[in-house]
């Protein structure tokens, strides 16, 4: 069985739900740039306080931040945070689209997009993220997270509408803000005998596409029963400005289920962001496995996938993982990476999500001087 030796520990965010200052459930207060809410820092434009009714939160009581407090004033909040340097950072927050009564494309999800940024000492970390939308009859609150690695003792959180509301309807329209929690650390863990990760190095890193034989199984889908991680002893090298590396070099991604029974993970969405430097050419193969030191000697079967830009790669396989009839209890992926154009030499990090409740996935990758 697998059996969790240690857990992250909680990150101090203050503030987290915008209860600081109250204000009636019904009614909001704006704030402007260099203003102070509660532990957060209005660090750009102006945003707004929202009510408890106004927020429309499932729990009936949690305030929330909308980011876009003004029609000509894209609004930012930031948050200074105790990071250690060398941990793994996962942050979490709910986001939904602000609405307005008269239901119109102005309010939709696609209008209200912002930015998540984490500046760790020398490292910057963003990702964009799209509300539901807007027009429908009640809020749709979306849990979202974003893992990095800090390196600094004190590291930023910052929230940045990139809303693109029209000036001649003078709307005040932005994402909303509330439940922001963080942990940091790794989870470690320690398999049996039969998943048992293998010291050896494997020297055949090729995934071509030679078609596997290996069976699609049925099982329910549940992305908190699945254990995933990146096979580290296969992490890819690529030299600067090396767009075809030979040997080929993927990203190896392991996915097993963590208390030996089927999990289906046809419907979860399964999205890859390449480390910093990195791209992906759309190249990806998956296998099953009885021991991890399989891991690039079985033939795989291409995989289906689905590349949103050079640094994003969704996976839209149908697959499932582990049997009690089946003595290969790894599904293994390799995504093809090559050299981004104006990388530069150091070891970078990405992310992988499964599902909206996994843990993020850190992803590893270097790139070396020419």
């Amino acid at each position: 069985m697998v059996t969790e030796v240690a857990s992250p520990t909680k990150i101090n965010i203050k503030n987290p739900s915008f209860a600081d200052p109250h204000v009636d459930p019904g009614d909001s207060r704006k704030y402007y740039t260099g203003d102070s809410v509660g532990g957060w820092k209005v660090t750009h434009g102006t945003v707004e306080l929202l009510g408890s009714r106004l927020a429309d939160h499932p729990d009936g009581t949690s305030q929330s931040m909308a980011l876009e407090g003004d029609h000509d004033s894209r609004g930012a909040v930031a948050q200074d945070i105790v990071t250690t340097p060398g941990q793994e950072v996962t942050l979490t927050w709910e986001d939904a689209p602000e609405q307005d009564k008269s239901n119109t494309d102005d309010y939709a999800g696609t209008v209200q997009k912002y930015k998540v940024r984490i500046t760790s000492g020398p490292n910057i970390v963003e990702e964009i993220y799209t509300p539901a939308d807007g027009r429908l009859p009640t809020h749709v609150w979306t849990s979202r997270s974003l893992a990095f690695t800090a390196a600094a003792a004190t590291s930023t959180l910052e929230f940045i509408s990139l809303a693109e509301n029209d000036p001649a309807k003078k709307l005040d329209v932005g994402a909303m803000i509330t439940h922001v929690a963080g942990t940091e650390g790794t989870a470690v863990k320690k398999d049996d005998d039969k998943k048992k990760v293998d010291d050896h190095k494997v020297d055949d890193h090729k995934v071509d596409d030679h078609k596997g034989d290996d069976q699609k199984i049925d099982g329910v889908a549940d992305e908190h029963a699945l254990a995933i991680f990146q096979v580290t002893d296969l992490t890819p090298q690529v030299k600067v400005g090396d767009e075809n590396p030979w040997p080929p070099q993927y990203i190896c991604v392991a996915i097993t289920s963590a208390d030996e029974q089927p999990v289906s993970i046809k419907k979860l969405v399964q999205e890859f962001h390449a480390p910093e430097g990195l791209e992906f050419t759309g190249a990806a193969g998956y296998a099953y496995f009885e021991r991890l030191s399989q891991f690039g000697s079985v033939p795989p079967t291409p995989l289906s996938c689905r590349l949103v830009n050079a640094t994003t790669l969704v996976v839209e396989d149908d697959l499932s993982v582990y049997t009690k009839d089946d003595d290969r209890p790894f599904l293994g992926y390799g995504l093809m990476v090559r050299a981004a154009k104006g990388a530069t030499p150091g070891t970078r990090y990405g992310h992988a999500t499964f599902g909206k409740h996994h843990k993020p996935v850190k992803l590893t990758g270097t790139v070396l001087p020419k």
